[in-house]
């Protein structure tokens, strides 16, 4: 029963990538973000970056291919992509109309799933009548 209940919830979850529901919402939260979250992620990165050219003023005279390596090991070095994630978490993905928008979009194709089932039950019943 258990694994019934498993392989139709990775076939739901099949059918929810393969309509394109999972590239929609992924376009959604990326215009989400950057309409409302990339404003003070920006100003972050900038700080971090003006902070790396005060501490070693030869990365304005060197190499752009070179400066940006340094540059980026500061920004790892920062807390600034663990802190944007979890903002994004608590404050993007906790969306209550995001998640609407999800649940709608899986209960349709759960009962077109479940829909698709009972035709092929019918029809099978019906074959396995005609046999008889």
């Amino acid at each position: 029963m258990d694994r019934d209940v498993t392989l139709n919830v990775d076939e739901l979850v099949s059918k929810f990538k393969k309509e394109g529901h999972f590239d929609r919402l992924r376009k959604q939260i990326l215009e989400t973000v950057n309409e409302k979250e990339s404003g003070p992620l920006l100003d972050r990165l900038k700080k971090i970056i003006d902070e790396e050219m005060v501490k070693d003023r030869t990365l304005k005279s060197k190499d752009q291919f070179r400066a940006a390596p340094l540059i980026a090991g500061a920004v790892d070095r920062s807390s600034l992509y663990e802190d944007s994630m979890e903002h994004i978490r608590s404050n993007v993905l906790s969306d209550q109309d995001l998640r609407e928008v999800i649940y709608n979009s899986l209960e349709q194709i759960g009962i077109e799933q479940i829909e698709h089932e009972d035709e092929e039950k019918l029809l099978n019943s019906k074959t396995m009548d005609g046999r008889k």
